[in-house]
């Protein structure tokens, strides 16, 4: 995902995926950064306890927030004993920390965050979609607004102005 602002800065996520036989490494999986058009990559954890992630925004305004949902597992998930223990994360400075969005309810989020994009009227807030079909609204300062319910598992959100 490219930088808004800054045409070689990029930005990617991954994960452990299903290797299971190898352990977890803490440098391997969670959000990365490329300041030279993805030539070479630096990974970017601090303050993110993250073993897999997949979804991820910028917001195109600045401070050009980056937010990643980050989960213990690849199947974490509701079904699980404590549900899926997904933490929504935000950095305003291109990765070099990161601060839970989690409120009360979500700190942990028992529902894995399975889709991120910029909220449309919020500066640095996301819109976020959940597993069990919820779409939420998630401010700068952790608050978070259920805007809908009842939906189908939400893969992708899309928002428009």
């Amino acid at each position: 995902m490219p930088h808004p602002a800054r045409r070689d800065v990029l930005f990617a996520t991954c994960g452990f995926g299903r290797n299971d036989e190898q352990p977890n490494q803490p440098a391997i999986a969670g959000p990365y950064r490329s300041t030279d058009g993805g030539h070479t990559w630096k990974h970017l954890a601090p303050g993110m306890d993250v073993h897999y992630t997949r979804p991820m925004c910028i917001d195109p305004r600045p401070p050009h927030a980056l937010t990643v949902p980050g989960v213990p597992d690849v199947r974490s998930s509701i079904r699980d004993e404590g549900g899926s223990r997904c933490v929504l994360y935000r950095s305003d400075d291109d990765g070099a920390t990161g601060r839970s969005l989690g409120d009360p309810s979500h700190s942990p989020s028992a529902a894995r965050l399975t889709a991120v994009a910029p909220d449309p009227e919020v500066v640095s807030g996301v819109l976020v979609g959940t597993e069990t079909g919820e779409v939420w609204r998630v401010s700068a300062s952790a608050e978070w607004v259920r805007l809908c319910d009842g939906l189908p598992a939400v893969q992708a959100l899309f928002a428009l102005e």
